[in-house]
């Protein structure tokens, strides 16, 4: 995370400020010379170079976002994951989620933050932008007798449908990979026709 954290500083301190410095000195340098001279070559080299520097700090931006969102630095857990609700809501009208922190954010450390933030983003990404599924997911973050425990509750449309077989859905099995790479117990248990629901447990 600290490594995460270096690369994204850099990308937007340092490549992204770079690529904006050269687009101003390059709108200044055109500028210029459309005032000597009207050179159709210049204007149409003007329309596609300036969409191009734009586009790529944009993409370094988001990579720069991606690999440490700045949210949950500066503003805590429940804000970064606020965020990535919103977008999903402006995204589907079908799939309703839901975070709750259930304890104070200083009681647990940065990297755990970090751990909850990783595995919600998976699970949106996939359910909201790559699946685009229906349904509802209710996760809840608790800290319980020196337990460290996110509840998720699916339930309705596409989400409350696990794979036959044993085979766990994919924004499940992020779950799953992430949470056993960090340390912790997965579980899944289906307590209804309607509603499956999947805990991760760290002992801290």
């Amino acid at each position: 995370e600290d490594e995460k954290k270096r690369i994204a500083f850099e990308l937007h301190e340092d490549v992204v400020q770079t690529i904006s410095g050269v687009k101003m000195q390059l709108e200044r340098y055109l500028y210029s010379v459309e005032q000597v001279q009207e050179d159709n070559s210049v204007k149409e080299f003007s329309k596609e170079i300036i969409p191009v520097l734009q586009d790529a700090a944009q993409r370094i931006r988001t990579v720069a976002i991606d690999l440490r969102p700045p949210s949950l630095d500066d503003f805590g857990l429940q804000a970064a994951i606020n965020s990535l609700i919103s977008e999903c809501h402006t995204m589907t009208s079908g799939l309703a989620i839901k975070v709750d922190i259930a304890f104070n954010e200083e009681s647990v450390s940065q990297e755990q933050k970090a751990i909850f933030y990783r595995i919600i983003k998976d699970m949106i990404n996939i359910v909201c932008f790559e699946k685009r599924l229906t349904g509802s997911m209710e996760m809840r973050l608790g800290l319980f007798d020196q337990q460290l425990v996110l509840n998720v509750v699916l339930s309705e449309g596409d989400l409350k449908k696990l794979a036959s077989g044993g085979q766990l859905p994919s924004y499940l099995q992020s779950m799953q990979e992430r949470t056993i790479l960090s340390g912790g117990e997965f579980s899944v248990e289906q307590k209804t026709e309607n509603m499956t629901v999947v805990r991760s447990v760290w002992i801290v």
